[in-house]
């Protein structure tokens, strides 16, 4: 499932912005850009995406602009040395020493910039932007997971109608088999003294009915269906479990369909199919 999350503020470190994103990804990784002031972070903020994401391609990026305020103070012993030495340079040269040239000097205004000794412990204000960036991520998420459960379930409906289908049309077979076969053997035996027993006919309409019977594979697809609705209405992650789900639902449309031979019926295999294959798509859109 794809998501997106920003978050930014004042930290310890300087202003700082976090971005995450979330793409489609069977399993979890994680993957971290960050600023140098933030190298050392790498494992614990990896450790808390992933105790917050289950599923899906994530990367974060964390920017930080360092807030530098030096504190000037003019060395003027140096100063002093400075300018004795720049008027007799001058002096040499025929030129004038100004004030810009004395303070260039390196060392005459000694600079010390403001900073954050890095350690391998996340500051508590940086978390918390992390954390934030990762709230949005999760919602955006939310949003659009309640769009795939909907599209989800509409397929589980097709599938379930494609079912219906047939269940209706089952029945039919055998006795539709049973005058095919009366009319061929009374066409083979039109004008022969041997005619064909009823008995051998029930037997012959017997063994096709028990072969094209799809009553078990129709049972286990209505509790499939069941359980693929369940799982929709559960708010924690239904992804993976969908996956499967959909593996055996598509075992059980390929028995069915193997096992009757009707175009009827095999316009409606096709149709559950279309929905299955559907549905494991959309599946993997969700944690």
């Amino acid at each position: 499932m794809t998501g997106f999350g920003v978050a930014s503020g004042e930290t310890s470190l300087g202003s700082v912005a976090v971005e995450c994103r979330a793409l489609n990804h069977r399993g979890l990784t994680v993957k971290l850009r960050l600023a140098a002031e933030c190298q050392g972070f790498e494992a614990a903020l990896e450790a808390r995406v992933r105790s917050r994401i289950d599923r899906g391609a994530v990367s974060m990026a964390v920017a930080v602009q360092v807030r530098n305020v030096p504190d000037a103070v003019i060395d003027l012993a140096l100063a002093e040395r400075v300018v004795d030495e720049l008027r007799e340079l001058a002096q040499k040269l025929g030129t004038a020493v100004t004030l810009s040239d004395v303070l260039a000097f390196p060392g005459v205004i000694p600079v010390e910039r403001a900073g954050v000794r890095l350690t391998r412990e996340v500051p508590d204000d940086l978390l918390a932007l992390v954390d934030a960036a990762l709230d949005a991520l999760l919602e955006s998420r939310r949003s659009e997971g309640a769009s795939t459960a909907a599209a989800i379930e509409e397929q589980l409906d097709a599938l379930e109608r494609a079912s219906a289908s047939v269940a209706e049309r089952a029945p039919q077979l055998a006795g539709l088999y049973r005058d095919r076969v009366l009319q061929r053997v009374n066409e083979f035996l039109e004008g022969r003294a041997r005619t064909m027993e009823p008995g051998e006919v029930v037997r012959e309409v017997a063994v096709f009915a028990d072969r094209v019977d799809v009553a078990e594979e129709q049972q286990r697809l209505a509790a499939h269906l069941a359980r693929g609705r369940a799982l929709l209405a559960e708010s924690g992650p239904i992804g993976r479990s969908l996956e499967f789900l959909v593996q055996e639902m598509l075992r059980e449309v390929n028995t069915l369909g193997s096992k009757v031979l009707d175009a009827d019926i095999a316009h409606q295999v096709v149709a559950m199919k279309t929905a299955i294959d559907r549905i494991r798509e959309q599946a993997a859109n969700l944690e």
